[in-house]
């Protein structure tokens, strides 16, 4: 039996222990993130902005975005690294991100651009001393739109937007020409 006055909370409690399991279950599927999980990792759109940013502060740098699909999500950002007025005698072009739920290959990429545009204070005298005699090319996050989906949790995702595994997209029976 249940007195009246238990009666009268029990709804309430009811509601109440149904409205945290609602959250309970909403935070655990956000907590599923890569923002959530990983904090410390730039998402997509935070290395495009970190990269408009240096784009402004670093003389050095200049910053192009390559979209032959017309879709933003796809768009693939260049930077150029050259010292001012310098004539380069080495030329370096790098490719990070390739692999979208490698999320540490976008990082390393975006702090070698911030090292050699001085923000590294431990790194700016080696850096100006580089880019005496060398440029460099660089993609941070080459696999935009598949990264995006990691970050939205997909961390076992293997494939470009077109579906493309790029660890495996090789002709089964490759064989090396003479």
């Amino acid at each position: 039996r249940v007195s009246a006055g238990a009666a009268r909370v029990a709804p309430r409690r009811a509601a109440s222990l149904l409205a945290k399991t609602h959250n309970l279950r909403r935070s655990h599927a956000a907590s599923k993130t890569m923002e959530a999980l990983y904090p410390f990792y730039h998402t997509t759109e935070d290395i495009r902005s970190e990269l408009r940013r240096l784009s402004s502060s670093c003389a050095a740098l200049s910053l192009q975005s390559m979209n032959e699909g017309g879709d933003p999500s796809r768009a693939i950002d260049v930077v150029s690294i050259r010292a001012p007025g310098s004539t380069p005698v080495n030329k370096n072009f790098v490719l990070f991100g390739e692999h979208s739920r490698e999320l540490i290959s976008a990082e390393s990429g975006l702090h070698l651009i911030k090292a050699l545009c001085g923000e590294d204070r431990g790194l700016a005298d080696r850096a100006a001393r580089i880019l005496e005699d060398s440029e460099f090319r660089i993609v941070v996050n080459g696999n935009p739109g598949s990264r995006a989906k990691v970050e939205q949790g997909a961390f076992c995702l293997r494939t470009d937007p077109d579906g493309v595994d790029l660890n495996r997209n090789w002709d089964e029976e490759w064989q090396a020409a003479a």
